[in-house]
């Protein structure tokens, strides 16, 4: 069950995996100035996570959006791109990021890298590590 909740989401929030000429990002018609920065660091070869952290609503969703479609009109694959926001309420409580990543790897059988591309909330807290997710 938890398998089928994560693919029905993932599916509807990658809709460039069925028609590759979809893109997230064509509501905001002109790029972030900050655009160029993020897509200088996201370019650089490397098995590093990337981390866009930020006040809410400073725009980081919006960035990651333009990465994709970056990535989606510079020749990379639809299947290849995997977005994942945990603050849809259709992922399973406590969905991990691994969970995501794996059952993606399975949908996808990738021959080629992926590029995976997440969105989650963190809040700080007083509790042990000093932080939650969503």
């Amino acid at each position: 069950m938890l398998n089928k909740s994560i693919i029905g989401t993932l599916e509807d929030q990658n809709p460039w995996w069925r028609d590759s000429a979809q893109r997230c990002a064509r509501s905001f018609p002109f790029a972030r100035g900050e655009f160029e920065v993020v897509r200088e660091r996201m370019s650089k070869e490397t098995r590093r996570a990337r981390l866009l952290l930020g006040p809410r609503a400073v725009g980081k969703t919006t960035l990651l959006r333009q990465w994709i479609d970056y990535l989606l009109d510079n020749g990379v694959e639809g299947r290849r791109v995997v977005y994942a926001d945990f603050e849809d309420p259709r992922f399973p409580a406590r969905t991990s990021l691994n969970d995501v990543r794996q059952v993606a790897l399975r949908l996808i059988s990738p021959t080629a890298p992926v590029h995976f591309v997440w969105t989650k909330s963190i809040t700080r807290t007083s509790g042990p590590g000093g932080c939650a997710g969503r």
